[in-house]
């Protein structure tokens, strides 16, 4: 890994870890010796990770990422899936805690950005594409293989990707396996931003910066109404007028307000 330096402090399962750095709190996948692939107990463990990155105080980014530039995941791990083979129990039962995994990424309150270095494959890939942002090195790479394996990708992580990049380039990833490279990527929508290996953590710390300067209030509410959006939803509800009554009720409104006004920072709340 590069420049991830200085965390107040830290909290780690075996192959999962836990920092914070300021108002970023990293989620770290931290199996390099396997390439970073992702187990049952990695899948089980995640959820409740997430839930606790949102209990940091000061915390208004998670950044999923790799402990090393070499690779960020080569996805769900293939041995237990040899170990199981021939078992519907233990497959549908594995489906399961992936979805689990992958949702607890997208209903995460504070806005998720994926660090994607290397090779990213398989269930990482749903991983990645739950966070609401994506930001590559220019060598990484993109691949969903479960045709190769007999399988069936989830289908909540089908329709993000379906809503990220559109079907032709969904069908192209999930029917060919295909390693598809970081420009591809960039084309596509898949990733938000491409830039240099040495350049990323710096494109990272600029994008937390500007995130962490908004009212968390405003954020979680967009989070929601966009999803709202990408759902079919085009006209005001009472989901989305609930939204904006707490947001006009919070104190950080009057605190953004006033601050807009007397030209200065603001100092926003959790």
């Amino acid at each position: 890994m590069g420049k991830h330096r200085g965390y107040a402090h830290g909290v780690a399962t075996d192959d999962l870890q836990l920092e914070t750095h300021g108002p970023a709190v990293h989620l770290v996948l931290n199996r390099p010796d396997k390439a970073n692939a992702l187990t049952q107990a990695m899948w089980d463990d995640l959820p409740a990770l997430v839930a606790q990155a949102q209990e940091v105080t000061g915390a208004r980014v998670l950044i999923l990422r790799s402990v090393t530039d070499k690779v960020f995941s080569a996805g769900a791990d293939v041995a237990e899936y040899r170990e199981n083979a021939g078992s519907t129990a233990w497959g549908l039962s594995n489906h399961t805690r992936v979805t689990a995994a992958t949702q607890a990424l997208a209903d995460c309150r504070l806005a998720t950005v994926a660090r994607i270095a290397g090779p990213c494959a398989g269930g990482a890939v749903a991983l990645v594409t739950a966070c609401d942002l994506r930001f590559a090195s220019a060598d990484a790479l993109f691949a969903i293989p479960p045709t190769r394996l007999g399988l069936v990708y989830p289908q909540p992580d089908t329709a993000r990707l379906v809503d990220l990049i559109g079907p032709s380039a969904t069908k192209r990833l999930l029917l060919t396996a295909a390693r598809m490279d970081a420009a591809w990527a960039l084309r596509v929508g898949l990733v938000d931003d491409m830039v240099h290996l040495e350049d990323l953590d710096a494109a990272l710390e600029q994008l937390v910066l500007q995130i962490s300067g908004g009212a968390p209030v405003s954020v979680r509410a967009m989070k929601r109404t966009v999803a709202l959006a990408t759902e079919g939803l085009r006209q005001e509800d009472d989901r989305t007028r609930a939204l904006l009554t707490e947001a006009l009720q919070h104190p950080d409104h009057v605190e953004g307000t006033a601050a807009f006004l007397e030209r200065r920072t603001p100092f926003f709340g959790d």
